[in-house]
């Protein structure tokens, strides 16, 4: 029976760039001027937690909170206000508000950050396609 050569595989590998060699996450110091848009910021925060975005913003899973908590932490460390937070959201300042107050998975947020501001991870956000009109029929129905 052979075996991988795990010591030989890595020698042919070295210098080929294929070796995988973790990212470290970035810090969560806020910013004053947003280093990208919110619907990003939205889709990092649902990427990090495995989720569409589309999914955050209009379903009233009490699953997606961490996803949305991490959101709002998100979004205000990246300069945003309530209130453009709710815009992308489809929601009011007081739903943000709430979310706010509840305690974000921090390493949630690092993550989430770290899919913003590392080009080749942002560049594989998608942002929601759902209409704020539809955001809002979720919800009240």
């Amino acid at each position: 029976m052979n075996h991988a050569n795990v010591a030989r595989a890595r020698e042919l590998m070295e210098g080929q760039g294929w070796v995988a060699r973790p990212t470290p996450l970035t810090d969560l110091e806020p910013v004053s001027v947003p280093t990208a848009a919110v619907d990003l910021v939205l889709a990092a925060a649902a990427q990090t937690y495995g989720v569409l975005a589309e999914d955050v913003m209009t379903s009233r899973a009490r699953s997606l909170t961490a996803a949305r908590s991490v959101f709002v932490a998100l979004g205000r460390l990246e300069g945003y206000s309530d209130s453009q937070l709710a815009g992308v959201a489809g929601r009011t300042r007081q739903w943000i508000g709430k979310l706010r107050a509840r305690d974000a998975d921090m390493l949630g947020v690092r993550i989430a950050r770290t899919l913003l501001r590392l080009d080749v991870l942002r560049a594989r956000l998608k942002a929601p396609k759902v209409s704020r009109e539809e955001t809002y029929a979720a919800f009240r129905s």
